[in-house]
C-alpha cells in the first residue's frame, strides 16, 4: 500500500511567515494556443519540501548534488502528539539503524489548510537533533512548517551540519504513525538548497 505524505499545492497553501504567497498564473488556454499551461510562482520551501545543507550553511551541498538513492530508505514514524517540546525521550526504545529516516507526527499537520498552521507547532530540543545525528539517520521529517521557531535556527543547523536532510510540511502521518515502512522522498531536481518533494510511504 502506498500512502501519500505530501501536501497539495495551490494558491491557498499556507506559507512560512514572511514568505511570498504562491501565484498560479494561466499562460495558455485551449482557445488561444491550443493547450493549457501555467506560470507558477512559488517559494522553493512551499509545501512538502526537503532542505539541504546549503539552506543554512556557507558552501553547503545543494539538493541537486545528492544521488537519487539518498531519498529512498527505511523509515519509522514516531508519535509526538500533544507535546509542546520534542525531546530525546521520544527515541526511548526506538531501534534506529544508520541510514534510516525518522518522521515525527505532532498533529500540527492535521490543520495544514488553516493559517494557524504557520505558527502553532511544537519546538524541537537541539539535544534530540544531536541524538538523531549520533544514531546515523539520514532524513528527518515532521508535519510542521519548520523545525525551528526562531533565528539562528539551531535545529536546522545541528542536522544540516552533519548532512542530515530535513523534510518539512508532511501530512497524513496519522496513517503511518508507529509503523516502519519504505520512504520515497523525491525532491524536484532544482539546483538549489531546497525543493518541493513528493513523499510516499510504502507499507
Amino acid at each position: 500500500m502506498i500512502i501519500d505524505l505530501s501536501m497539495p499545492l495551490n494558491e491557498q497553501t499556507v506559507v512560512f511567515p514572511g514568505d511570498a504567497k504562491p501565484v498560479f498564473e494561466q499562460a495558455g488556454t485551449l482557445e488561444t494556443v491550443g493547450f493549457i499551461d501555467h506560470v507558477v510562482h512559488i517559494n522553493n520551501h512551499l509545501g512538502t519540501h526537503i532542505d539541504a545543507p546549503d539552506h543554512m550553511l556557507e558552501k553547503g551541498m545543494l539538493l541537486s548534488e545528492y544521488p537519487a538513492d539518498r531519498f529512498v530508505c527505511q523509515a519509522i514514524c514516531i508519535d509526538a502528539r500533544g507535546k509542546d517540546l520534542l525531546n530525546v525521550n521520544l527515541l526511548s526504545g526506538i531501534d534506529l539503524k544508520p541510514g534510516d529516516a525518522v518522521l515525527f507526527y505532532t498533529g500540527a499537520g492535521d490543520n495544514y489548510t488553516e493559517q494557524t498552521y504557520a505558527t502553532n507547532y511544537p519546538r524541537i530540543e537541539v539535544a534530540l537533533a544531536e541524538l538523531l545525528v549520533e544514531k546515523g539517520v539520514k532524513l528527518v521529517g515532521a508535519d510542521m512548517i519548520s523545525f525551528d521557531h526562531d533565528e539562528p535556527y539551531p535545529v536546522h543547523k545541528a542536522l544540516l551540519d552533519k548532512d542530515v536532510l530535513l523534510i518539512e510540511n508532511l501530512i497524513n502521518l496519522k496513517a503511518v504513525v508507529g509503523k516502519c515502512f519504505r520512504l520515497y522522498a523525491l525532491p524536484i531536481r532544482l539546483e538549489l538548497h531546497a525543493a518541493p518533494a513528493r513523499v510516499l510511504a510504502e507499507i
